[in-house]
Order: structure tokens, then C-alpha cells, then sequence
């Protein structure tokens, strides 16, 4: 167990560093500047302060898989969960460790993108 433990986390941690581009993505929309915005769908969220919303709705950790099951998310259903940039990576593992023990075992954390500006020949973010 303690293996599959270790193997889950280290997917865990290849999703949430994953880029963008290599993301699944829904649909694509461009600007007239021809930049892409690349959206996903979202199951779930977390937000800054920890705390999860499926929709507009607060859901305990405890409750989330019965809540996704209401919502008509099957275990075999990937699952794409929206996180913040300076979540702690224990939020991460719990969260993956409550959705695994109810047989949700496809789930990626994705971020929202950046936004990236060039002044002066120097790149922002």
C-alpha cells in the first residue's frame, strides 16, 4: 500500500506541474491579438483558503465523493479539480487520498493561467 501511495503522489505531482498546453483541454478561444485561452472543464474547486466547492456549493472533504455522485460524476469519470497557485501539497494528497478510497482514481489538479507581459525585450509574469 505503501507504494501506491508514493506512485499516486508522484502522478499528483506530475499534473500540477504539468504546462498548460499538454492539459486536456475543452475548447479553445482566440483574441484578436491571437492569443488562445485554453479552458477546462471543472469538477470541483479549491480555493485559497482550502476550501471546496462543487459549483457554488461548500462540500467537506468528508462528503465530497457523495456529493460528486449526486452531481452524476462516476469514479471512472476524470476528475479536473482547479487549485491556486500556493496551495499546500497535504491539501493535495488528502484530497486524493479521500477521492481513491470511493474509486475516483483519475484526477487532475489544474491552475488557472498566467497572465505573461513583455516590456523592454524582457518577459513578466
Amino acid at each position: 500500500m505503501k507504494h501506491f501511495e508514493t506512485f499516486v503522489c508522484a502522478v499528483l505531482c506530475l499534473f500540477v506541474t504539468l504546462p498548460p498546453p499538454f492539459a486536456s483541454a475543452t475548447s479553445d478561444s482566440s483574441s484578436e491579438d491571437g492569443i488562445s485561452i485554453i479552458q477546462r472543464p471543472e469538477t470541483f474547486r479549491i480555493s485559497e483558503e482550502g476550501r471546496i466547492y462543487v459549483g457554488d456549493r461548500e462540500t467537506r472533504l468528508n462528503q465530497l465523493a457523495r456529493r460528486l455522485r449526486r452531481e452524476g460524476i462516476s469514479p471512472k469519470d476524470t476528475i479536473y479539480v482547479s487549485i491556486p497557485y500556493d496551495i499546500p501539497q497535504r491539501v493535495l494528497v488528502s484530497v486524493s487520498r479521500e477521492l481513491a478510497s470511493h474509486g475516483y482514481r483519475r484526477v487532475i489538479f489544474t491552475r488557472p493561467p498566467r497572465a505573461v507581459a513583455e516590456t523592454e525585450g524582457t518577459e513578466k509574469q
